[in-house]
């Protein structure tokens, strides 16, 4: 026997005196936490949210990488010899043209900044496509409260125009 549990002798018993826990035992606390766990179901599940864009380091990176060009540009026109000068003259002038020309949506790579970005767009266009408003949120048709709220708004919308429409009748 082991802290009072099993056998005091195996002796005459057919078994070798080990004890096992019975694993098909439910235990009531654990069910209990379960279930209050599940209870409220899908009531409380938000869509996930989408992380947004950083458009700070995504300008950085851009910046960085026309930096990275001119750097390269000074570097060779060193090697070539050519006084101070006319390497800032060249530079700035690099520098000025790759500025014009870049555009923000222009970086493919460059980590998760930038996948957000045209995550962002491609999301943007697909509300377009299917005339999502952007104020949509999901699961809204099914609450009778804000659809209620939703109808009286329209209604109150809908009266407005016609007091519109009635005034210029009268004034023509």
């Amino acid at each position: 026997m082991y802290n009072g549990i099993g056998l005091a002798t195996v002796r005459g018993s057919s078994t070798n005196g080990y004890v096992q826990r019975n694993l098909s035992h439910v235990r009531t606390q654990q069910v209990r936490n379960q279930v209050a766990q599940n209870k409220g179901g899908l009531q409380d599940w938000d869509a996930p949210k989408q992380k947004q864009a950083n458009k700070a380091i995504l300008e950085h990176q851009q910046k960085r990488q026309i930096e990275a060009k001119v750097f390269e540009l000074q570097v060779q026109l060193e090697d070539e010899g050519l006084n101070e000068e006319e390497i800032d003259k060249k530079c700035q002038a690099l520098r000025k043209k790759l500025n014009s020309s870049a555009k923000p949506q222009q970086i493919h790579e460059g980590g998760t900044h930038a996948r957000a970005a045209l995550k962002e767009e491609e999301d943007r266009r697909l509300r377009a496509a299917f005339g999502i408003r952007e104020d949509f949120v999901a699961g809204a048709a099914f609450d009778p409260e804000l659809q209620a709220q939703m109808q009286a708004k329209r209604q109150a919308e809908r009266e407005a125009r016609e007091k519109e429409r009635e005034e210029e009748r009268r004034r023509v």
